[in-house]
């Protein structure tokens, strides 16, 4: 009985082997670092095809950006046994809208909105701009299309520090519960927590904690101030120009900024600034504008943004772009949430 049993079982689960489409000891390394668990073999020769693919793919490009001495780097990383659109299903989140929150495009209206917004001693000549805050830690949005919760929250974390000198430990899954229906799967906009948050409030994430996963809005009353912040924190938001000279001059001027880019050529960023040239795509990710500079070495002149994939992704949560180029989309002018508040 014991020999017909192992029989079926080699016949009924075929090995892993090695094969031109599955690179075996890259891909072991690969789920042993990131503990990957797989049903069945089926499953798990598909997976590793797709490592492999994408493995093949990251060390093709990876020598043209090394024989054009661009920083920019790449490698494996958990996401590398998903295919395109499970990536994009799990880790964006950015929902097309119908709405327009016509955001200001002229550059005299520009200018005005600036210099109400301006200190009286405000220098525009900066050459580099970093307001990261190593309390406001990168958090990880898991598999969840919360890209957007997670930059409101962000934005406004950053808001509450900078007039009060306090970090907030703000919410995230009251905007995936309450703002949206089943927001981890359909996505949403950072301006839709906004306005939730304007008008009734943010929980603390230890009254209600990410869970990663679609749930009953279970919104704690605000009015305690055990359970969060009340409506009265911040008064407005507004869309930020699209502009790139006048955001790197309104960042100065507010602080954070939720930005919309596509996610697609960020996928396996480990470091270094992503050239215009290499970031490009369809806009379906949000994140939050913190800083720019230029590269001493080359003069390449970049932006600073955090992500929402953990502080173990990138350069401990943040990633670099070229400025200047509308690199990763981050300047479209359509239906884009380029949003800060006031």
């Amino acid at each position: 009985m014991i020999r017909i049993f192992l029989v079926f079982l080699a016949i009924g689960l075929p090995l892993l082997v090695a094969s031109e489409d599955c690179n075996i000891r890259q891909f072991f390394e690969f789920k042993y670092k990131y503990n990957k668990i797989y049903e069945h073999a089926f499953e798990e020769h598909r997976r590793c095809a797709i490592f492999t693919k994408k493995l093949n793919e990251i060390n093709k490009r990876s020598k043209v950006l090394l024989a054009a001495k661009i920083s920019f780097m790449e490698g494996i990383n958990e996401f590398s046994d998903l295919t395109k659109d499970e990536f994009r299903k799990q880790y964006t989140g950015l929902a097309r809208s119908n709405e327009t929150m016509n955001p200001i495009t002229d550059k005299k209206e520009i200018s005005k909105t600036l210099f109400k917004i301006l200190p009286e001693n405000w220098d525009s000549g900066y050459d580099e701009l970093d307001l990261r805050v190593p309390q406001i830690h990168a958090k990880n949005q898991k598999p969840c299309g919360a890209c957007w919760a997670f930059t409101a929250t962000g934005v406004y974390e950053y808001y509450l520090y900078k007039k009060f000198g306090f970090v907030y430990d703000l919410s995230e899954q009251m905007s995936v519960d309450c703002v949206k229906k089943f927001a981890c799967t359909t996505g949403g906009q950072s301006w839709e927590a906004f306005n939730y948050f304007l008008n009734n409030g943010v929980d603390f994430t230890s009254v209600y904690p990410w869970v990663g996963v679609d749930k009953k809005c279970n919104y704690r009353d605000t009015s305690d101030p055990a359970n969060g912040l009340s409506k009265n924190f911040a008064t407005q938001w507004h869309a930020a120009p699209s502009d790139e000279t006048y955001l790197a001059y309104m960042l100065e001027a507010v602080g954070w900024i939720s930005v919309t880019i596509s996610a697609d050529p960020i996928e396996h960023y480990q470091s270094g600034i992503i050239p215009g040239s290499h970031c490009h795509g369809e806009v379906n990710h949000a994140v939050i504008l913190v800083g720019y500079g230029t590269d001493q070495k080359t003069g390449t002149k970049y932006w600073i943004l955090r992500n929402s994939w953990g502080p173990h992704w990138g350069e401990e949560g943040y990633f670099r772009i070229e400025r200047g180029v509308n690199a990763c989309e981050i300047a479209n002018n359509y239906d884009n949430e380029r949003t800060y508040l006031e």
